[in-house]
């Protein structure tokens, strides 16, 4: 389809080339795009996230107290939870042979957007108990020793550096038949949340997104 495209455009461009010289522009992207998705895949000339898509997924962006990458990880929760569709097509673009991957693929396509979810400091200080907890200590999972806090829901991740990365993991949901994490992340039924980004012995990183 890309490549039928690409020999149409090319000839289109011929076309015009004979009563105007300002076919070049048009002959040289539909070149560069055809380049492109031979060499990247499809999503290559994409479109990608719009300036009012992120801002509005930006909840977050005025908080001073957390990091760059607490911020990105809202940003991304949100931009799932607001455009469902345009996440599958402008970040769920690998490793399309993974049940879990595929799966994700059909829960947002099926998806009704949700509200955007906004940064609550009291969850804040939630989640970043439990990443000083366990970050030294190597522990994995949501029980806590000293740890107190209200929050009705919990994800954590392992091992990412990046916000982007933090909420794909919890997405794709490895290891989670049920896909509590991608449930979490996608409910109508959570308003607030608080992210923490830390160090952790065993697996280098950890973030935890306590919800409400």
């Amino acid at each position: 389809f890309f490549f039928l495209f690409f020999i149409l455009q090319y000839f289109l461009g011929e076309i015009v080339l004979k009563k105007t010289r300002s076919s070049y522009p048009m002959r040289i992207t539909a070149l560069l795009c055809f380049i492109a998705i031979l060499f990247l895949g499809k999503t290559a000339c994409a479109q990608p996230w719009t300036a009012n898509q992120l801002s509005t997924a930006s909840t977050a962006s005025n908080v001073a107290s957390i990091t760059q990458v607490e911020k990105d990880a809202i940003i991304y929760l949100n931009l799932a939870r607001l455009y469902p569709k345009d996440f599958v097509r402008l970040e769920l673009t690998a490793d399309l042979s993974d049940p879990n991957v595929t799966s994700l693929i059909r829960t947002l396509k099926l998806l009704k957007p949700k509200e955007a979810i906004t940064w609550n400091a009291e969850l804040q200080a939630t989640a970043e108990c439990l990443a000083k907890e366990q970050g030294p200590t190597g522990q994995v999972g949501h029980k806590r020793k000293k740890c107190t806090g209200d929050y009705f829901a919990e994800c954590i991740s392992y091992g990412m550096l990046s916000g982007h990365d933090v909420i794909l993991q919890l997405l794709v949901d490895y290891g989670n038949p049920d896909y509590g994490h991608r449930e979490v992340c996608l409910s109508g039924e959570y308003h607030v949340v608080g992210v923490k980004d830390g160090e952790h012995v065993l697996n280098g990183r950890m973030a935890v997104l306590d919800f409400k």
